[in-house]
């Protein structure tokens, strides 16, 4: 699901909480992190972020020429002469994980964990406000500030470069915020015996 604010997904998590008896949430942005890692401490889950992802991410890469189409003319053919004003999105030419625009969920090869998409695809709303007093020990579960104006989302999307859809990379948007390369993933409380 993308275009979903971070208010209608949380929306989201209240209702299937009621519906199912179960607690669901946004993950905070330590949990997705840790989650997108998995275990791993390169830049992606895969690798170093100039490792081929067309397996495991759908990142901004040759499939987004198609986005390039004549500015004037009513059909919307991609435009193969197109010159750089034209073709502007940024965009790795070396790569083509075959996406374009959102895919389907698990398309890609999930990470050590099982878990897939958690580079690209969508960014993903988390469920902290932004904070840019970061700790600099080593902290376990750090918790986002209690006020703020923006909240997170991790993961990059179909549109971002390789450098934006690394494990540590942050975003921020307001919390009404919908747009095509913005979803959720749900995280589910587990009760601590």
């Amino acid at each position: 699901m993308v275009r979903v604010s971070w208010t209608e997904a949380m929306a989201f998590c209240d209702w299937l909480s009621a519906t199912t008896g179960r607690r669901f949430t946004l993950p905070s942005e330590a949990q997705w992190e840790y989650a997108c890692r998995a275990g791993s401490a390169e830049a992606f889950s895969f690798g170093p972020v100039d490792a081929d992802y067309t397996r495991q991410a759908n990142l901004a890469d040759q499939k987004l020429r198609e986005f390039v189409c004549h500015t004037y003319k009513k059909e919307r053919e991609p435009w193969l002469n197109a010159s750089k004003y034209d073709d502007w999105i940024p965009k790795d030419l070396r790569f083509n994980d075959g996406g374009f625009l959102s895919d389907g969920v698990g398309l890609y090869e999930p990470n050590a964990w099982g878990l897939h998409d958690m580079h690209g695809n969508v960014s993903e709303w988390c469920k902290d406000l932004r904070s840019d007093k970061l700790p600099t020990q080593r902290v376990t579960d750090p918790q986002g500030p209690a006020q703020g104006q923006f909240q997170i989302h991790r993961g990059g999307s179909w549109n971002h470069s390789a450098e934006d859809c690394r494990s540590a990379s942050r975003d921020h948007d307001t919390r009404a915020m919908r747009k095509i390369t913005l979803g959720f993933r749900l995280a589910l409380v587990l009760a601590v015996p």
